[in-house]
C-alpha cells in the first residue's frame, strides 16, 4: 500500500501526464515514464510542502510579502535544474522531512484551516508563476493546482 505522500506524488505525475514535456529541457520533449511523472510529482510536491512551511513561519512571525514568491521561484528554480541534469528524485525521507517542516510551521503559528488553506493557495499561485516561465500558463495553473489540492491533504488529512 503506497503511503499518502506517495499517493500524492503520484496524483501530481497523473495530471501533469502529457504534459511532462512543458517541464523537461529544449530538444527533450519526447516521451516520460511513469516512474519520471511520479518523480516530477514529487519534486513539486516537495516544493510546496517547503513553500508552505516558509509562509506558516512568515505569517507566524508576520513577515508576509514577496519573500514566498522569491523563495517558491529559487525552489522551483533549482528542482528544475536538477530534473535537468536528472540528478537523482526527491526521496520519500526528503518529502517526509518537509511536511513535518511545514506541519511545525503551520503548528506553531497556530493557523485555521482557513489560513492553512489560505497559504496553500499563496504558494500554489507562486508556482503556478514560476512554471509558467518555463511552460504554458493553462498547464502550469492546472498542475499548481493539483499540488496544492494533494499537499492540503497531506498536511491536513481528514480536514
Amino acid at each position: 500500500m503506497q503511503s499518502d505522500l506517495q499517493q500524492a506524488s503520484s496524483a501530481i505525475g497523473s495530471a501533469i501526464g502529457a504534459d511532462a514535456a512543458e517541464f523537461t529541457p529544449t530538444g527533450e520533449k519526447h516521451f516520460i515514464a511513469e516512474a519520471a511523472l511520479i518523480e516530477m510529482g514529487s519534486s513539486f510536491l516537495f516544493a510546496f510542502l517547503k513553500g508552505v512551511a516558509k509562509k506558516a513561519s512568515d505569517v507566524a512571525q508576520e513577515k508576509v510579502g514577496d519573500k514566498l514568491g522569491t523563495a517558491i521561484g529559487d525552489a522551483f528554480g533549482s528542482l528544475l535544474n536538477r530534473l535537468k541534469r536528472k540528478e537523482p528524485p526527491v526521496g520519500e525521507k526528503d518529502l517526509e522531512d518537509a511536511r513535518k517542516e511545514a506541519e511545525t510551521a503551520v503548528k506553531a503559528g497556530g493557523l485555521s484551516q482557513a489560513e492553512i488553506a489560505a497559504i496553500g493557495q499563496a504558494v500554489a499561485t507562486a508556482m503556478a508563476a514560476e512554471l509558467s516561465k518555463r511552460s504554458d500558463a493553462t498547464v502550469s495553473n492546472r498542475v499548481a493546482d493539483q499540488v496544492k489540492i494533494e499537499g492540503l491533504k497531506v498536511l491536513t488529512p481528514g480536514a
